[in-house]
């Protein structure tokens, strides 16, 4: 039990963490910018950064050129 609970609060200090550092980079952009759509920020923005389809289920990763 006690090990359990320890993961849990792991995980949820984890999902905590994560959604704070969403929420700091999204405050980086301005409107326009959260608006685009995601591929045509990238070409924008990071011309070393390509998307490419990792599961048949329709999840992509980011890939280094």
């Amino acid at each position: 039990d006690h090990r359990i609970n320890a993961m849990r609060a792991i995980c949820d200090a984890e999902i905590a963490h994560l959604l704070n550092q969403f929420h700091l980079m999204r405050s980086y952009y301005n409107k326009k910018q959260l608006d685009t759509p995601l591929i045509d920020f990238l070409k924008e923005n990071c011309p070393n950064v390509s998307l490419a389809k990792a599961t048949e289920d329709g999840e992509y990763e980011l890939e280094w050129k």
